[in-house]
C-alpha cells in the first residue's frame, strides 16, 4: 500500500489530537466517524484553511467545522469508508492515548513522508516555547503512550535531531482532576529549531507566530 505526502501528514494529524469511531450506537446503528480536536481561539485557521484542504485533496469531501462549548473547536466527518481506509493504515478506533503508536507505514517510510507525519502531529499536538529571556528555543511534546514516544524518537534520530526524554513524568490533568503520567520528549536549542524548520516545519500559526517573533 502507498501514501503520499499530504496522507502522511493526516495520519499524524489524527494521532496527535484526532480519532476514527467505529462503535455501535443503542440503537446497534454502527456510526464510523473521523473528529480532530483544537482550540478555536489558535486553531481555527488551521483547521479551517489547512487540515480542510489537506482532507480534500486526499478524500474529495470537506470536514465540518464546530464550537461545540467554550473555546473547544472539532472537525468532524461522518464516512464509513474513509474510516476503514484509516484503519486499514494502522490507525486505531476509539481510545488509542494510552497504547497508540506510529504506524508501520510511516516507520518503513522515506525521511520526507516521516518528516510530514511529524509535522501533522507536531502541528496539533507538540509546543513551541522559548527560555532565557525569549532566545532559547525549545519544542516539546507529551503522550501517555511511552511506545508511541518511543516511535517518535527513533523517528527523530533518523531525521537527525537530538533530544531529551523524560520516561515519566507526572501531571495533574485538569480535565479528570487527577494525577496522571506521560513521556515527555524535549528537542532544545537553536540548532534543532532551524533544522526542524528546514525538514519538518509547521504549519498551525500557534507555532509559526511563535517561530517568527523569535526570528525576527
Amino acid at each position: 500500500m502507498k501514501i503520499n505526502e499530504n496522507l502522511a501528514e493526516f495520519m499524524g494529524i489524527i494521532i496527535g489530537d484526532g480519532n476514527i469511531q467505529c462503535s455501535t450506537e443503542r440503537d446497534k446503528k454502527k456510526v464510523y466517524c473521523i473528529s480532530i480536536a483544537g482550540d478555536f481561539s489558535k486553531d481555527l485557521d488551521y483547521h479551517q484553511n489547512y487540515i480542510n484542504a489537506i482532507f480534500y485533496d486526499l478524500f474529495k469531501t470537506s470536514l465540518r467545522i464546530t464550537n461545540p462549548k467554550n473555546n473547544e473547536l472539532t472537525s468532524r466527518k461522518y464516512s464509513k469508508e474513509i474510516v476503514l481506509y484509516l484503519k486499514s493504515l494502522g490507525i486505531p478506533c476509539g481510545n488509542k492515548s494510552r497504547t497508540c503508536r506510529i504506524p508501520e507505514i510511516i516507520l518503513n517510510s522515506n525521511k520526507i513522508m516521516q518528516a510530514r507525519f511529524i509535522r501533522g502531529l507536531a502541528d496539533t499536538d507538540f509546543c513551541l516555547m522559548f527560555k532565557r529571556k525569549g532566545k532559547y528555543p525549545i519544542i516539546k511534546c507529551g503522550f501517555a503512550s511511552r511506545l508511541l514516544t518511543e516511535d517518535i524518537e527513533k523517528l527523530l534520530r533518523q531525521l537527525g535531531f537530538k533530544f531529551g526524554h523524560i520516561v515519566k513524568e507526572v501531571y495533574f490533568d485538569k480535565r479528570t482532576k487527577k494525577y496522571q503520567y506521560k513521556s515527555r520528549i524535549y528537542i532544545y536549542g537553536t540548532k534543532n529549531l532551524e533544522l526542524w524548520m528546514k525538514l519538518i516545519g509547521f504549519k498551525n500559526n500557534r507555532h509559526l507566530e511563535k517561530y517568527n517573533l523569535w526570528k525576527n
